[in-house]
């Protein structure tokens, strides 16, 4: 009988280890599996484990994967001083930018930023504040998202908590990517302060921007305000997070 194989095929001296090295399931000589190790105790930063990186095997610590994980869930940023920004004028907000992981911007996540603010018996103006995206992380990068206060300032000193919300309804390149925003702004006067006349303690603005490209690299979202005419702001603290990334 004549034999189909053109080539002798050579089995492995131990077939079994064989196939279970090919599975990821042999660990020893001993031939022991992963379910036959001893559990691990208390996990420390330095321990380290093996993996895959580039094609060879290397080792990886706790310590880099946390970072790691952290920054493929989220990207976050803060102020660690007070800000006073220039009255009338429309200044970007240090610590309320983060950028935007190359291609790991998606339909769903989320830019939100807390902002502590307080003002003086000054400012009389109507403010604004712009969500901005784009390069350079400055008042350079176009503006997406625009809340304007519904009436001015009135001249009394005031403390406010000002919430921004942004979900990216649609991401990509063109005119495909559309934010969807929301400023919250709680404050501690009724009509006077940063309520301004007419207004009461709470201001809910909601705006939803035009279409643009997300997909362009090295992009950073973030915010910039304007106090309005003789504003006195202090903002005492800014923290920004973007989640629910790819």
């Amino acid at each position: 009988m004549t034999s189909k194989f053109k080539t002798p095929v050579e089995l492995p001296a131990n077939p079994t280890l064989a196939l279970q090295a090919a599975t990821k399931q042999y660990v020893d000589g001993g031939g022991n599996t992963v379910s036959d190790l001893t559990a691990a105790g208390t996990l420390a930063d330095a321990d380290v484990m093996l993996i895959m990186n580039g094609g060879a095997s290397t080792k990886v610590s706790l310590t880099q994967l946390t970072t790691y994980f952290e920054s493929r869930g989220r990207q976050h940023n803060a102020s660690v001083a007070a800000q006073n920004p220039a009255a009338n004028t429309d200044v970007y907000i240090t610590g309320s930018d983060v950028s935007i992981p190359d291609g790991r911007i998606q339909a769903k996540s989320k830019y939100r930023l807390d902002l502590a603010i307080t003002k003086g018996a000054a400012g009389t103006g109507t403010p604004t504040f712009n969500v901005r995206v784009g390069t350079a992380g400055s008042t350079a990068d176009a503006s997406r998202v625009l809340f304007t206060w519904p009436a001015a300032n009135t001249g009394v000193a005031d403390e406010m908590h000002v919430e921004i919300i942004c979900t990216f309804r649609t991401v990509g390149s063109g005119t495909s990517a559309v934010i969807e925003g929301q400023l919250e702004a709680a404050h501690e006067l009724t009509t006077t302060g940063f309520g301004g006349t007419g207004l009461g303690s709470i201001i809910i603005l909601n705006t939803t921007s035009a279409g643009f490209d997300s997909t362009v690299s090295g992009l950073r979202i973030g915010v910039s305000h304007n106090g309005g005419t003789a504003s006195a702001w202090t903002i005492r603290q800014a923290q920004a997070v973007l989640e629910n990334l790819a």
